[in-house]
């Protein structure tokens, strides 16, 4: 089921989607997005490709705290692919409170459930069976529809013929074997750090391991530094192996350093794979990278004996925390 799912990820660009309600929708320039997981990788890819405009991403409950000349001229816009997720609901709730303007993104659930009852603008995600967190691409869509962004969403939909899940899928499979048995960490510059951070949440959610993402250079300030490993630790460095994103595209202080730490990090017994994003194109390398991430994750689960369409821990969790 998964495999197919990733096999099939490039049909996610093939759908069309539509604001409803839009009589009252407008353009906006300045954006709160509210999600969690896969949603609000959406919106951290968003603000990277849109790094002018301002764009404030919350991953919690009801609203962050902004000041009233912040608040001016912003559109709320609430995302979750179930509709149903308790944090963005809570978002939800509270923009409606606070009269902000309002729009959704969603499959279906209580959230456009009351988006359609209030005439809220809305965007009906097709469900296409999917676990949430490979719905990226759909909710980066519905992203770049609300937020008036015709170019974005034409090439994005270019995708649906660009992306190439069975070239992806024997990568994946190469570099999961590489990494049985090591916990991942997974190092990016600040552009590649969205796709980091996803590669992260596959190896938790999939593979059922922990892993790790952090970003150049604030890593080598800090972090670096953990992989010293005390004389009398020696065995724990032997359990990483550390994973570099790059793209040609890199800036050149952000190339040599990622050099100089895998030199480093090598020199002191670590493995160290390097992972080129490849493409014509940003959006093109952006998803490519995201996809191998997702297939590494699907293999490794698979070499594992892993489950890897249950979140087992996850489920527990909502299981415990249901009734707060």
């Amino acid at each position: 089921m998964m495999e197919e799912s990733l096999l099939n990820f490039n049909r996610q660009f093939t759908q069309e989607l539509e604001v409803e309600n839009a009589e009252e929708w407008q353009r906006y320039d300045r954006f709160l997005i509210a999600g969690m997981g896969g949603s609000a990788l959406a919106a951290q890819l968003f603000s990277i490709f849109r790094p002018e405009l301002d764009i404030v991403i919350h991953r919690d409950y009801g609203l962050p705290v902004l000041s009233q000349e912040r608040w001016k001229d912003r559109l709320v816009i609430i995302s979750s692919y179930s509709g149903n997720t308790k944090e963005t609901l809570s978002a939800f709730k509270e923009a409606r409170m606070k009269h902000v303007p309002l729009a959704a993104i969603s499959t279906d659930g209580k959230l456009l459930e009351i988006a359609k009852s209030q005439d809220i603008p809305f965007i009906r995600l097709p469900d296409l069976n999917l676990r949430p967190r490979l719905a990226v691409g759909l909710s980066f869509l519905g992203l770049c529809k609300l937020m008036g962004d015709e170019e974005l969403y034409a090439k994005t939909k270019q995708l649906a013929f660009e992306l190439r899940p069975k070239e992806l899928q024997g990568q994946g499979e190469l570099l999961a074997k590489e990494l049985v048995g090591k916990i991942p960490v997974i190092y990016g510059s600040a552009r590649l750090f969205p796709i980091a951070y996803q590669w992260k949440g596959a190896f938790n959610e999939t593979a059922s391991i922990p892993a790790f993402a952090n970003v150049f250079p604030e890593l080598t300030h800090n972090e670096i530094d953990g992989f010293d490993v005390a004389e009398n630790a020696p065995e724990t460095k032997k359990h990483f192996h550390i994973i570099l994103l790059n793209k040609e595209a890199d800036l050149p202080h952000i190339k040599a350093y990622m050099e100089i730490v895998k030199q480093i990090l090598q020199e002191k017994g670590l493995q160290v794979s390097e992972v080129q994003m490849k493409g014509h194109s940003d959006i093109l390398q952006t998803f490519s990278g995201i996809l191998l991430g997702f297939f590494t994750a699907f293999f490794l689960a698979k070499l594992y004996g892993v489950d890897f369409d249950k979140d087992k821990i996850i489920d527990e969790f909502k299981k415990r925390s249901a009734r707060l």
